[in-house]
């Protein structure tokens, strides 16, 4: 939950607030998501289904640059 506050104040950001404390934020972002991923990779594994896993999964590969494993779930999220 903290990880998807921190994304939402990102995305509400400014330009000119960005520029000011996006970095800090991105950081703290990487490492909420980071502790997040074993859950939402384990939900996965359970239910491959399920938009309530498969939409947050995406985001977290998508701000943790891991490029393939994003597509994939996206693809699935087409899919569905």
């Amino acid at each position: 939950n903290k990880g998807a506050d921190l994304s939402k104040q990102l995305n509400a950001m400014d330009l000119k607030q960005y520029q000011k404390d996006g970095k800090k934020m991105e950081d703290q972002l990487k490492i909420h998501f980071k502790e997040a991923l074993p859950y939402f990779q384990k939900a996965y594994s359970i239910d491959q289904t399920n938009l309530t896993v498969l939409q947050p999964l995406a985001s977290i590969y998508k701000v943790l640059d891991m490029k393939d494993e994003e597509a994939k779930i996206q693809k699935q999220i087409e899919s569905l």
